[in-house]
């Protein structure tokens, strides 16, 4: 099952020098990325989330 999501992963990402772990870890990074820009569209709007 790891060795298929590992394939998948490389699929998706194309050759571009990165192992899996590094595009995992790219992939965490653009989330966190993600994750912040909703917190501050909701505090502009005056909710409120916890980070």
């Amino acid at each position: 099952m790891e060795a298929l999501y590992q394939e998948n992963v490389k699929n998706i990402c194309g050759d571009r020098n990165m192992s899996v772990a590094e595009s995992a870890a790219l992939g965490f990074m653009c989330k966190d990325i993600i994750d912040a820009g909703r917190f501050m569209w909701l505090r502009e709007y005056g909710l409120e989330s916890k980070f």
